[in-house]
């Protein structure tokens, strides 16, 4: 493994040893009730429930290891489903800023003020 990998890798190794809180924006609570909402009515509840849970799921694993994500807009960036899940990162915080549709112009939707 060459040199600068393999310091990426300790690097995060390092950081996933710390203890995050994960905190979840009202725009982003939103979006989660809008997609479970949508996914209800165009795939019934047993696709809500299970969309539901992969997101949690999803949010458990950027809790252990935030930042494994893409980095895009100054935000790490997490997939799930047809989803993205834009977070930032302050402290031993992660910030779920929003929850976006892959197909979504996401700078018009992320607002500048969370991007802070």
């Amino acid at each position: 493994m060459p040199h600068n990998t393999l310091h990426k890798v300790e690097s995060l190794i390092l950081m996933s040893a710390h203890k995050y809180k994960l905190k979840i924006t009202t725009p982003a609570r939103q979006d989660f009730r809008d997609i479970i909402s949508y996914t209800l009515r165009t795939w019934g509840q047993a696709q809500a429930s299970e969309y539901g849970q992969k997101i949690d799921k999803t949010f458990r694993s950027i809790e252990l290891n935030p930042h494994l994500g893409h980095n895009r807009h100054g935000c790490f960036v997490f997939g799930v489903g047809q989803h993205k899940i834009y977070c930032k990162i302050k402290d031993y915080e992660i910030w779920v800023l929003r929850i976006l549709h892959e197909r979504m112009d996401v700078l018009r939707h992320l607002d500048n003020k969370l991007l802070d």
